[in-house]
């Protein structure tokens, strides 16, 4: 039985004012309000948030969100007083996991915002790739292609441009030469500010 499983068990699912709770003090996503408004939208169609978040204690009544950062985004900007939240006891490195797997398993993040989070939980805990991968059900290899893409944080300038390339574009890139790579990331920055401007 996981520790959710047991959470849900002890703690049940409750209902939290929004102003008890407090955001991640490093959300994992660089841009967590993106597409923020379809999911307002929703929200006020169905009359509230149907999945609930998970949030942990931070004492004097406080709560942080672990998962669901976007649907408590959401309820704020759409007027809810209330949402349904899971609560459980969990140390740092745990929320983080749990956060990390509900982003990519929603496909929420972008490849590099996951490589960023793995180099973080990989610097903080020691942990081994391999090990990373075992707890969050992925291979080895893929581990290794997203801390790759930290790579071209040397090349690129701009964080969102890093934002929007896939592992996989990342790959093709630092298959190239350096000077080649470099000047690959100076079209590619060019093409994105036009793109999104």
């Amino acid at each position: 039985m996981s520790f959710l499983d047991k959470a849900i068990r002890k703690e049940g699912l409750r209902l939290l004012p929004l102003g008890s709770i407090v955001e991640p003090a490093q959300p994992l996503r660089i841009e967590p309000s993106e597409g923020l408004d379809e999911l307002v939208e929703s929200i006020k169609a169905s009359g509230g948030v149907l999945e609930p978040i998970i949030a942990r204690p931070r004492g004097e009544g406080l709560y942080e969100v672990v998962a669901g950062h976007r649907r408590y985004l959401a309820a704020k900007k759409a007027g809810l007083n209330i949402i349904p939240a899971i609560i459980c006891v969990m140390k740092d490195l745990e929320a983080t996991m749990v956060a990390l797997t509900e982003n990519i398993q929603r496909r929420e993040m972008s490849d590099y915002e996951i490589a960023r989070v793995l180099k973080t939980i990989i610097e903080k805990t020691k942990i081994s790739q391999r090990e990373l991968a075992r707890k969050l059900g992925k291979s080895p290899a893929w581990i290794n292609q997203h801390l790759a893409i930290l790579d071209l944080e040397k090349v690129f300038t701009r964080v969102n441009t890093l934002n929007k390339l896939t592992e996989r574009h990342a790959r093709v890139l630092l298959s190239a030469p350096e000077g080649v790579r470099r000047e690959f990331a100076r079209m590619v920055e060019d093409f994105i500010c036009l793109l999104y401007t």
